[in-house]
C-alpha cells in the first residue's frame, strides 16, 4: 500500500460508488485441506474471508480509483450470453482489494459510506485493537457504568470510546464509531484541525469529539479529569456529593446511594488509607474497586485571578508533584484559552 494524498471530495466519491455499484464480502469461512505430512484424511479450519470490490463497464472510472487508491487490481469481466434484443453484454471492469487493503479502503470511505456502512463498519472492527483503551486512557469498566447511571445509550457510549482511542493513538485508521484526521480537517467539521496524537492535556479537549457533544457536556465536566500519563487513580479525599455516580462507578456492585452516604461522611481530616476507610463502613465490600483509591494527590489544579482598575486576568494551572519534592505545570490556560 503506498502512500498516497487523497482529497475528502475523491473518498465521498468512491464512497458514493462502492454504495451504489460496490460490494463486500465478510464472513468466516470453512476451509478443507490434507492433513500434514501425508497423514491420511482431511483437517477443516475457520478463516476469515474479506474483500470488496466495484464492478461496471466504464474502465477510466475504475482504473481512477486504482491510481487513486494504490490498492487493489483491476481485471476485465467478460458476461457471458446475449441481451434481450441479441447483442452482447458490454465488458465489465472490477476493482478488487481484499483483507488489509480492504480494511484501509473502508476506514477512508466510512464517513461517507450509507447503503454499505455496516459491513463497513464490520472490517474496521475485525481489524481494532480491542484493549487499546484497556488501562491506558480510562477504566472501561469505571466508564460505561458512569454512562449507564447517568442513562446514556450504549451505542453512544461505544462511540464515544472510540473518538477518544483515535484522537489519542498515532494511526491515520479510525476504529468502528471513531474519527480520524479526514474528518476534523474536512467539509463537515469546523474549526478545521487534527487529533492530538497523544494523551489530553485539558478536559475542554474532549468537546471537539462529536459523541461527547451528544452525551452532554455536564457528564465529563462533573466526573472527568485528564493528566498527561496513565496512572488510574482517584483521591477519595477530594471527591464531593456531586461525584457520587463517579465513586459509584469505580465498583462493580456499589449503587450510587451507597456512594452518596461514603461521601456525605468523610471526616474532615480525610481517610489516611484503605483500613482507616474499611473500618468507618465495614458493611461495604471496597476490595473489588476498578480503579485504585488513594488518599493523598500529586496532581493539583491552581486557580488563580488578577485583577488592576478595569483589567482581569485569570489563569488555571495543572501541577504534579513529584518525588524529591520536584513539581511541575503540566499545562495552563489564561483566560479561558
Amino acid at each position: 500500500m503506498g502512500v498516497n494524498m487523497i482529497t475528502n471530495e475523491d473518498i465521498a466519491y468512491i464512497a458514493g460508488l462502492f454504495d451504489g455499484e460496490g460490494s463486500i464480502y465478510y464472513a468466516k469461512r470453512k476451509e478443507k485441506k490434507k492433513k500434514h505430512k501425508g497423514k491420511p484424511g482431511y483437517r477443516v479450519s475457520n478463516s476469515w474471508r474479506i474483500n470488496m470490490e466495484i464492478t461496471m463497464t466504464d474502465p477510466m472510472v475504475i482504473n481512477w480509483v486504482f491510481e487513486t487508491l494504490k490498492v487493489g487490481t483491476v481485471t476485465k469481466k467478460p458476461r457471458k450470453g446475449l441481451r434481450k434484443d441479441g447483442t452482447k453484454y458490454l465488458m465489465q471492469y472490477r476493482w478488487r482489494c481484499t483483507f488489509r487493503d480492504a480494511y484501509y479502503v473502508c476506514c477512508l470511505i466510512w464517513p461517507w459510506s450509507h447503503t454499505k456502512l455496516e459491513k463497513v463498519q464490520q472490517v474496521i472492527q475485525h481489524y481494532s485493537e480491542e484493549k487499546l483503551m484497556e488501562g491506558k486512557v480510562v477504566s472501561l469498566q469505571d466508564y460505561k457504568k458512569l454512562m449507564s447511571l447517568n442513562e446514556v445509550d450504549l451505542n453512544l457510549t461505544d462511540e464515544a470510546i472510540d473518538q477518544i482511542i483515535d484522537w489519542i493513538d498515532d494511526d491515520s485508521n479510525p476504529r468502528a464509531y471513531g474519527l480520524e484526521d479526514y474528518y476534523y480537517s474536512g467539509p463537515l467539521n469546523n474549526p478545521k484541525e487534527y487529533t492530538g496524537s497523544r494523551l489530553f492535556y485539558t478536559l475542554a479537549e474532549l468537546k471537539g469529539l462529536p459523541a461527547i457533544r451528544k452525551i452532554g457536556w455536564s457528564i465529563f465536566e462533573d466526573n472527568f479529569c485528564v493528566f498527561p500519563d496513565n496512572i488510574l487513580n482517584v483521591n477519595i479525599n477530594t471527591l464531593e456529593m456531586r461525584h457520587d455516580m463517579l465513586l459509584a462507578s469505580m465498583f462493580s456492585n456499589m449503587p450510587y446511594t451507597d456512594a452518596q452516604y461514603i461521601l456525605d461522611n468523610i471526616p474532615e481530616e480525610g481517610f489516611r488509607d484503605i483500613n482507616d476507610l474499611k473500618r468507618a463502613f465495614p458493611s461495604y465490600e471496597l476490595d473489588n474497586g476498578n480503579m485504585h483509591i488513594e488518599f493523598s494527590s500529586s496532581k493539583f489544579t491552581l486557580t488563580t485571578s488578577f485583577s488592576y482598575e478595569d483589567y482581569v486576568s485569570d489563569s488555571i494551572s495543572k501541577i504534579y508533584y513529584g518525588a524529591n519534592n520536584n513539581s511541575y505545570i503540566t499545562s495552563r490556560i489564561y483566560n479561558g484559552i
